[in-house]
């Protein structure tokens, strides 16, 4: 799981500095929601359908990753097939869309 975190280092931020570095992913994903600002925190990984791959720890891992990233579920619904290569690709493009 790849975590990415951004933070502009001006002198007005370093004061709450140690306030942010105390806080967990999910925690600073929900200040960026309450300031309206979006920040995508943890980078799913992406699942090729091999043998060695389970599709649930994927869905679990990506859904972990969603409710970090605070993504809506029309928003996942979007994103989930740029973390699908391969075989996974191909199944999830040949589904009929549904509208969510």
């Amino acid at each position: 799981m790849k975590i990415n975190i951004n933070i502009s280092l001006q002198p007005e931020n370093f004061e709450n500095l140690e306030n942010i570095v105390d806080m967990d992913a999910k925690q600073f994903a929900d200040v960026l929601k309450d300031v309206g600002l979006f920040q995508k925190l943890i980078e799913p990984e992406e699942f090729y359908e091999k043998v060695e791959e389970n599709p649930l720890d994927f869905l679990k891992k990506f859904e972990e990753a969603s409710e970090v990233n605070n993504w809506s579920n029309k928003c996942k619904v979007k994103l989930i097939g740029r973390y699908l290569k391969g075989n996974a690709k191909f199944w999830f493009e040949d589904l009929s869309e549904t509208n969510y």
